[in-house]
């Protein structure tokens, strides 16, 4: 049965690090960028395939003020793998001219290091006008990689936009940092293997503490039945050692028959056997030849 058990855990233990060594070997492909509907005031707009948009970054116009809130926490304090972030981008127009608002583009980035991009996320590709005094909220969603760790990310999101006049201008609207979290029944190959491992360990060292325990208990037995039997037949040795020597010889059949009248007294002698012989003092006047009251003499 030991041995049966440690089979199977050696042979589950092969196949999960074979599996994580695949896992790791194999290069993982990027996914697809996913067509997430959002809301821009009143009309709906599409997200598109991603252009390269922080690489050309512009100066920013004077009288435009622009803000940012990460909303979608699962948990309040960080995201989740696979979770989508929805970035709510304000514009905010104090100039003198209407502005017209063309892009909103977003990059995952380390967080000690915001101009190295890990992942360009789809751009928002906007047309719509803020006139002089108004301020738009504009909602960008975007998707949490599911490959990624449990860290914490660097986010850069930029607006681009241009004036009356065709000049071209771009304002960083967030520069922040947003944790990310394991899922809370996220069982990776390590963990499955670590739980495994404490499993057979577990299960080994109690049939081995069983058979242990086992054993000393058959030990014990063993020597308590031993000490019995050896009694037993000290005491049959005791009985039959003083007549064991005398077969074959003359002293035999006297021994036997001593024994046989040795029990005969001893039966003889025993209280139930012995007669009760009533004393004087009890005996009938009938019995002592006396005649009996009232009874005339002759």
């Amino acid at each position: 049965m030991t041995k049966a058990v440690m089979k199977l855990f050696a042979i589950l233990s092969i196949f999960v690090l074979f599996t994580h060594a695949q896992e790791e070997a194999q290069p993982e492909a990027a996914p697809e960028p996913e067509e997430i509907p959002v809301n821009v005031g009143q009309a709906r707009v599409e997200v598109r395939e991603t252009n390269d948009l922080l690489a050309d970054i512009r100066e920013p116009h004077k009288d435009v003020i622009v803000t940012h809130k990460i909303l979608g926490n699962r948990n309040g304090s960080s995201f989740c793998p696979g979770d989508i972030v929805r970035l709510l981008v304000g514009v905010e127009n104090n100039g003198t001219r209407p502005l017209f608002v063309t892009d909103v583009c977003a990059a995952m980035t380390p967080p000690y290091d915001f101009n190295q991009f890990i992942r360009n996320y789809t751009a928002l590709h906007l047309n719509f006008s803020v006139q002089q005094g108004e301020q738009h909220t504009i909602e960008y969603p975007f998707l949490v990689d599911p490959r990624s760790e449990s860290l914490e990310f660097g986010l850069v999101a930029a607006v681009y936009y241009s004036d009356s006049k065709g000049n071209l201008y771009t304002s960083i609207a967030a520069n922040t940092t947003f944790p990310v979290s394991d899922l809370p029944n996220k069982i990776d190959a390590r963990t499955f293997f670590v739980i495994l491992t404490a499993i057979g360990t577990v299960v080994t060292a109690g049939i081995l503490l069983r058979k242990t325990i086992a054993g000393f208990v058959k030990r014990i037995t063993s020597k308590r039945g031993g000490k019995s039997k050896r009694s037993d037949s000290s005491k049959k040795t005791s009985e039959f050692q003083g007549s064991e020597w005398l077969k074959g010889t003359e002293s035999e059949a006297w021994l036997k028959d001593y024994d046989k009248k040795k029990k005969k007294r001893q039966i003889s002698n025993s209280p139930s056997s012995t007669e009760q012989v009533p004393s004087n003092k009890k005996r009938g006047r009938s019995e002592l030849g006396l005649p009996s009251v009232g009874e005339k003499i002759d």
